[in-house]
């Protein structure tokens, strides 16, 4: 039994045309899948189009989350920064620790501030930044649904 080319190429055309429709085109860019240059020229502009509209929307909801996880990364590392400051501080008050201790348990419980008081100003940014980027993300799926 060989091969029957006519039924290949009939079918290949088919999947080609199936493959090549602007809908297919977003779902493709907004799931990060690689553009692999099989669309005839007909069809190409209209599928790049929508190809390159579901990446900027993959890449818009990627800034949101990642925005988001971040900032909740960030507030767990302050609860353990806070939990540890604290324990710092009773260690010198309540404790009696050697005068070289105390310094290097304080030492210790002002680089946890620092490092406090930069993410507190990170945070700070991202949230301030994290309503642009929903409203971009938004923009993006309400003019998907327009087009």
């Amino acid at each position: 039994m060989s091969p029957d080319r006519q039924a290949y190429e009939r079918g290949r055309a088919e999947g080609v045309q199936a493959y090549c429709l602007p809908r297919n085109g977003y779902a493709l860019g907004e799931a990060g899948t690689t553009y692999t240059r099989v669309c005839p020229a007909q069809l190409e502009e209209r599928f790049l189009d929508q190809y390159t509209y579901g990446g900027r929307v993959r890449d818009a909801r990627q800034l949101v989350v990642n925005t988001s996880s971040r900032i909740f990364a960030i507030d767990k590392r302050l609860e353990e920064i806070n939990k540890k400051v604290k324990r710092r501080i009773t260690a010198i008050v309540a404790e009696n620790q050697p005068p070289e201790q105390d310094a290097k348990t304080l030492n210790s419980a002002v680089d946890l501030a620092q490092e406090s008081e930069a993410l507190a100003a990170e945070r700070a940014e991202l949230k301030a930044r994290l309503p642009e980027y929903e409203a971009d993300l938004d923009r993006l799926l309400r003019e998907r649904d327009d087009r």
